[in-house]
């Protein structure tokens, strides 16, 4: 599933040395939307009109995740 997915790439980027997840979700993608932000991801603001898809200008949402503390 997703979740699994994301805690994989968490864990990964932990070990790395990766401090944050950044995701860009397209506005009307609420789906995608609520994915991210029942995983801790907190939406930190929009871009108007910077992604084109199915033939129109939409807005992108970008979330942020901060997966280690200690650095």
């Amino acid at each position: 599933t997703g979740g699994m997915l994301l805690k994989a790439v968490e864990s990964t980027g932990a070990k790395r040395g990766i401090k944050n997840i950044i995701s860009l979700v397209t506005e009307e993608n609420e789906v995608s939307c609520r994915f991210h932000e029942k995983h801790g991801f907190e939406k930190m603001g929009k871009l108007e009109s910077v992604g084109f898809k199915f033939g129109k200008w939409l807005g992108v949402y970008f979330y942020q995740k901060q997966i280690q503390t200690d650095i």
